[in-house]
């Protein structure tokens, strides 16, 4: 005689929801004083060993390969909106009514009314933009796909796919007649992260006191776990006096923890705005 054995569902535990992050005083001072301070480029050319060498132009490659294959099918669905007759009318009557919606008073009847018919417009727009895959969501997955191909950092993809994106909007809402690629893809191809911190961070060498960038290797990492990230040193020239000055403030604000605090408190104090030299 044969028992059977039932085994009781064990019930899931609720999901706990993340609490939203109320910025502190502090936090929305630092924010402001960040809007307001004065920002400029500083370029510093590095010479690399050839080993980092080898490793940035192969690494910029991927990255210019990554944004070709957005750039190609992005292409195909502008090229499917072109030769839409229906996409080009709306598009077209969206200027116009936008245009006229400029001379009409804010708050009359007639400027409610057109609103309306814009909005009603820009939801036909949508529907055509997404019937042909042409929105940004599709720009980040192809993006996210061909990245995770070529080993390219996520980030890095994701500023490659929003200067992407820029041309596409051009094309679709602006004066843009058609999605170019840039030369510098084919002879100098770039590498770009939007953030200080993530796909190539800026570090200090508290010894030394030089900066040094750290970006991970994904091939280094598939042959040796131990060795997944690429060390670039770099210096300004010496007899470039106004470079050395910026280089050794950028040290001196990474050097100090609450170097960016003391100009956020004075801020808030005077209302005075400071320059940090904070790398962003």
């Amino acid at each position: 005689m044969s028992r059977k054995t039932s085994k009781k569902a064990k019930a899931q535990k609720p999901k706990k929801q993340r609490k939203k992050h109320e910025k502190t005083e502090y936090e929305k001072g630092r924010d402001k004083h960040r809007e307001h301070t004065n920002r400029h480029y500083v370029e510093i050319e590095i010479h690399p060993e050839p080993a980092e060498q080898a490793f940035l132009l192969s690494y910029a490659s991927s990255n210019a390969y990554v944004g070709r294959r957005i750039r190609a099918a992005m292409r195909i669905g502008l090229e499917q909106l072109d030769r839409n007759k229906g996409y080009q009318r709306l598009r077209k009557e969206y200027g116009e009514t936008k245009e006229h919606l400029k001379t009409l008073t804010p708050d009359g009847d007639m400027a409610i009314a057109e609103t309306e018919h814009l909005e009603s417009i820009k939801a036909q727009l949508t529907y055509w933009q997404n019937y042909y895959d042409v929105t940004h969501a599709n720009c980040v997955e192809i993006a996210s796909h061909y990245g995770k191909q070529c080993g390219v950092h996520a980030h890095i993809v994701r500023s490659t796919c929003e200067d992407v994106w820029q041309g596409v909007e051009a094309v679709l809402f602006g004066d843009g007649k058609k999605l170019n690629s840039p030369h510098s893809d084919y002879e100098y191809p770039v590498i770009k992260a939007r953030e200080i911190n993530r796909g190539i961070v800026l570090k200090v060498d508290k010894k030394t006191q030089e900066l040094y960038i750290v970006m991970t290797d994904p091939h280094e990492r598939a042959k040796n776990r131990g060795r997944t990230r690429r060390i670039i040193r770099f210096a300004p020239p010496a007899d470039d006096l106004w470079l050395t000055a910026e280089y050794q403030r950028i040290v001196a604000f990474m050097l100090d923890p609450h170097a960016e605090e003391k100009h956020v408190n004075w801020f808030m104090e005077t209302g005075e705005v400071t320059d940090t030299w904070r790398p962003c």
